[in-house]
């Protein structure tokens, strides 16, 4: 992916590459999560620019659905505040997930990982 705007990375710290079926598909196409990470204080436009990064990302012809936020844990409440909360809905699966899942860097330590109903591409 191609930086955008926001910063020296352009908003993009990674990406998870997984598996999506949108409405009236039959097989799925690859897509993409993109992954912000933020070590130090958080504010609302932090949030808030994850999602213009995604839209930006999915205007300009990647396959972008979501995102991750990942943040140190005392600044969970901001994100959860502060994040879109639509959902994306596989429909092959028949399962919705989180547009924006916040993670908290401890919970990364102990095994938590970001929820996508498609499954994971390797």
């Amino acid at each position: 992916m191609e930086p955008g705007s926001a910063g020296a990375d352009g908003g993009v710290d990674g990406i998870i590459p997984f598996y999506h079926t949108r409405q009236g598909q039959r097989s799925p196409d690859q897509a993409y999560s993109i992954v912000q990470v933020k070590s130090g204080k958080v504010s609302p436009d932090n949030v808030k620019a994850l999602t213009a990064t995604i839209k930006q990302h999915k205007d300009n012809g990647f396959n972008s659905i979501c995102g991750v936020f990942v943040c140190f844990e005392k600044y969970m409440k901001t994100v959860e505040n502060n994040r879109d909360r639509s959902k994306v809905t596989d429909y092959f699966m028949n399962r919705s997930f989180d547009y924006i899942q916040p993670i908290s860097v401890e919970g990364l330590l102990e095994g938590e990982l970001p929820s996508f109903p498609g499954g994971y591409r390797k």
